[in-house]
């Protein structure tokens, strides 16, 4: 069974944030989980959780060691089959995560689905 997670960056941008989560929670297909990590200074760290939350994400403060290793962080977090991973200023078009589940169905052990460009026919 496939299990998408979604592995989401952010630091200091909890507009953003909300902003990225939305388009998330308005795909037609959800995914398996979204783990939040942050990076962000303490003075925004308690509104970027309150909107992983409102959202439904599991909130994790990140390693304040730059964005690959946030990235990793988050990646670590998921508990799904598959990682998808998102950066606070990504929004997705409509039908994105019903592509990467496609996708998956048909190249269940590929390491990578989408880019910035869709899966289609199999490239």
């Amino acid at each position: 069974m496939i299990r998408l997670s979604i592995a989401l960056v952010t630091r200091n941008r909890p507009e953003a944030l909300a902003r990225c989560s939305g388009s998330v929670r308005a795909q037609s297909v959800q995914p398996f989980e979204v783990v939040v990590s942050d990076d962000s200074d303490n003075a925004l760290a308690a509104a970027t959780q309150r909107i992983a939350g409102q959202y439904g994400g599991r909130y994790h403060p990140g390693p304040r060691r730059g964005l690959d290793a946030n990235r990793n962080h988050a990646a670590r977090a998921c508990q799904g089959t598959h990682v998808r991973t998102m950066d606070d200023d990504h929004t997705l078009p409509e039908g994105h995560l019903a592509q990467c589940l496609a996708a998956l169905r048909t190249a269940p052990h590929s390491l990578w689905t989408t880019g910035e460009t869709s899966f289609i026919a199999g490239r």
